[in-house]
């Protein structure tokens, strides 16, 4: 199949795109050879899962969902078609063929009713833009007035979450990690997401994906991962995780955006007898920028939790602006972890589930880790605001950060378990319609390395009034 336009850059991995487990996923389901389409098919499969996609009533009596006009239209602007059909008429191990029948192909037919139709497709709220020729050339053809964002090192879209919120449009998202990536192009349907390593893509190319020319762009953000920095990494100086901040200056440089915002943890300034702090901000200003770096603390802004981040914010030396009219002003008043708690079903260890109905409103990851008698036995006696790392029990007034200590998140400040994704999402003022996909262990992980949200919408209150004065 003749791959056109950037969908292999999306939908396959190459060298230079660094997915998380690749080839044992899709090796175990396609067998040794997997064909191109079969990354691409995983990963659409379960974002219209969770989209409840469900099959439609005239499922029952397909024979061949090839012959179903929708599935045929959307397949072939995904660019997949050949293949899926070359699949379907030859013998596939492990029941492939089966599987593509009963589950992908008629999630693909309900999709193609509600998003994916003959005219007017509705690209701009589809989960699969990404790896869709035909929903990448509509998104770098769109127009809008909105300031646009490129977003690099997403995680599971935190940031975004709050800049979209208060009017941003994100051109392009880049993040590395598979179910991350998962959670950002569900809870961001229409946003394009590069699941690969953000050093593999130039600033042309970003140009190219977006459709956006240079100095078109709004605004370059990302929080580089900080476990090279952090109290609890292996803080080494020299650790190439360390320079990650140069992608995001370089890219904001290359592309010409008049404002860079970059986050990540107090400790950078003290690295083993290194300052990243200095080193970054001459780093940024070399490129261009005028650039300042402020500690905020995040329960000024309405999260429950004394949150520390460095936040870097930089604006081009040509528009004559002080990156101070960055930095967001903080709010009165807290919000606690009792209150942010409040409404939730209370659970005994292992129960819950992934998506609940509570009071009329879906809500998503509310289930609970399972711990043996002993483990409970060992969180009753702890107060709140004490124990170890790995069971510290929460406050019930402001939570120290949020962490996943061995993918485990901090103990209910009332209930003998620790707490729920869903709890932790709260802690993070993340809204209950944010949902973390991936398998349950990956997941505490996302949700706190996410920016709080009401600390990304504050960024972003700032961001704009700052880009009024251009």
């Amino acid at each position: 199949m003749q791959l056109s336009g950037c969908w292999h850059e999306f939908a396959v991995p190459r060298v230079g795109m660094t997915l998380e487990r690749p080839r044992s996923t899709v090796s175990r389901n396609w067998g040794r050879q997997p064909p191109k389409c079969a990354w691409i098919v995983e990963r659409s499969v379960e974002l219209l899962a969770a989209r409840r996609s469900a099959v439609p009533p005239s499922a029952a009596r397909q024979t061949s969902w090839l012959t179903h006009a929708g599935v045929t239209r959307a397949l072939r602007r995904i660019g997949i078609f050949g293949e899926i059909e070359k699949l379907l008429r030859k013998k596939c191990g492990n029941g492939v063929g089966d599987r593509l029948q009963a589950d992908f192909l008629p999630k693909v037919a309900h999709h193609s009713q509600r998003l994916c139709r003959a005219s007017s497709p509705k690209c701009h709220r589809c989960p699969l833009i990404s790896f869709c020729q035909t929903g990448l050339a509509n998104h770098r053809h769109r127009v809008s007035d909105r300031p646009t964002v490129l977003d690099l090192f997403a995680g599971a879209g935190g940031l975004s979450a709050g800049f979209l919120r208060e009017g941003f449009r994100i051109v392009l998202a880049i993040e590395k990690s598979r179910h991350a990536a998962q959670t950002y192009r569900h809870n961001h349907p229409g946003v394009p997401v590069l699941e690969m390593d953000a050093r593999s893509i130039s600033p042309a190319r970003v140009a190219e994906i977006s459709g956006l020319a240079l100095g078109k762009l709004s605004l370059v953000m990302g929080g580089p991962p900080c476990q090279g920095y952090s109290a609890a990494g292996l803080r080494k100086p020299g650790a190439r995780q360390n320079l990650l901040y140069r992608v995001i200056a370089n890219m904001a440089h290359g592309l010409q955006s008049p404002i860079l915002v970059m986050e990540n943890v107090p400790g950078l300034m003290r690295v083993a007898g290194v300052n990243f702090k200095t080193r970054i901000l001459g780093f940024i200003e070399d490129h261009g920028f005028s650039a300042k770096a402020v500690e905020l603390d995040a329960s000024k802004f309405g999260v429950p939790q004394r949150r520390q981040r460095l936040i870097f914010v930089a604006a081009r030396k040509n528009l004559k602006l002080r990156p101070e009219a960055l930095v967001p002003p903080g709010r009165r008043g807290k919000r606690t972890v009792a209150a942010v708690l409040k409404g939730l079903p209370k659970l005994a260890p292992g129960q819950g589930n992934d998506v609940m109905t509570i009071k009329g409103r879906l809500v998503y990851n509310h289930r609970a880790m399972t711990h043996g008698p002993a483990v409970v036995a060992k969180i009753r006696k702890i107060q709140p605001g004490n124990g170890p790392l790995s069971y510290r029990r929460l406050p019930t007034t402001l939570a120290h950060t949020i962490i996943a200590g061995h993918r485990a998140l901090p103990v209910h400040p009332l209930q003998d378990r620790t707490i729920t994704v869903r709890e932790a999402a709260r802690l993070q003022t993340l809204p209950d319609w944010f949902r973390f996909l991936g398998p349950h262990a990956e997941q505490p992980l996302q949700v706190a390395n996410a920016v709080p949200y009401n600390m990304a919408r504050a960024l972003a209150r700032a961001a704009l009034r700052t880009l009024k004065q251009i």
